[in-house]
């Protein structure tokens, strides 16, 4: 899903999330905190003086729901610290920015399981048929 900036130029995701990373890094600087962009694959975006902070960024009113994957809920569990920053508006002259914490994002969580079948090729030639 893309989104249109203020003066309705084309941002994809990435450019999406790169600004509200951007906007984070800048508040939690404003704060006295040491804020730093991590990389993908543990959960947040950013450490902040111990802070591990996830970041969404939409470019206009924040639909009530955000999707958490396994890294995600990983660093949620492992993390006491560990908030959700959503910045709306990332491309306005006013952004949104709200602050959950571990807590509140643990109250408000709900799982959605999804099952996926690993089949080694081996196993599924026995299932093949001919077509005519």
């Amino acid at each position: 899903m893309s989104q249109y900036n203020k003066i309705g130029e084309y941002m994809t995701n990435k450019k999406i999330e790169k600004k509200a990373i951007a906007i984070v890094i800048k508040y939690e600087k404003s704060h006295g905190r040491k804020a730093i962009e991590i990389k993908q694959g543990k959960g947040y975006d950013i450490d902040s003086s111990g802070r591990k902070i996830e970041v969404k960024g939409i470019a206009k009113r924040y639909p009530g729901w955000r999707l958490m994957d396994e890294h995600h809920f990983k660093a949620i569990q492992k993390h006491n610290d560990y908030f959700l920053y959503i910045v709306e508006y990332v491309d306005s002259d006013n952004p949104f920015l709200y602050i959950m914490p571990r807590d509140e994002i643990i109250k408000h969580l709900w799982a959605k399981v999804t099952w996926t079948m690993g089949l080694p090729r081996k196993q599924i030639e026995a299932f093949r048929e001919d077509l005519p």
